[in-house]
């Protein structure tokens, strides 16, 4: 991961990136939730998640298609800017942000498709989800596989 504000940990690691799924929260939100109405608890966070996908006669293309729809599919979900993924042959970043009931939040993802072999593929993505009234640059986390 490029890009981790400071003050935000590792919280949860089920194994290596390319396995499960790791989970990065913001410490200085997490601290302040006993503090807090029910109704207020939310903790930004990001989550890198990645699969390996075996024998698929698609090209990685169409894969990288899929990772794209599913994020612009997501209810109450709106892009606001797509922009090239500059180190992956097959990667997006979309920016965008997410209607709840704690009110809009930061909500991004950088989707990367790895070719492993002949038909088989590592879908990896990393999904951001923050209060807007961060004084961080949310926008600049980026998934390095």
């Amino acid at each position: 991961m490029d890009g981790l504000p400071d003050g935000w940990r590792k919280v949860r690691q089920d194994a290596d990136l390319v396995t499960v799924s790791d989970l990065w929260l913001s410490k200085s939100e997490a601290e302040l939730q006993e503090s807090l109405d029910p109704s207020e608890r939310f903790v930004s966070n990001a989550m890198a998640t990645a699969w390996r996908l075996a024998d698929l006669p698609v090209p990685a293309d169409h894969l990288l298609q899929f990772a794209e729809a599913m994020t612009l599919g997501v209810p109450g979900w709106e892009l606001r800017e797509r922009v090239s993924d500059t180190r992956n042959d097959h990667g997006v970043v979309l920016l965008g942000t997410l209607e709840s009931p704690f009110g809009p939040l930061v909500s991004n993802a950088h989707s990367v498709v790895l070719t492993v072999g002949d038909d088989e593929y590592v879908l990896a993505q990393l999904a951001v989800t923050a209060r807007p009234d961060s004084d961080l640059n949310l926008d600049a986390l980026r998934l390095v596989p």
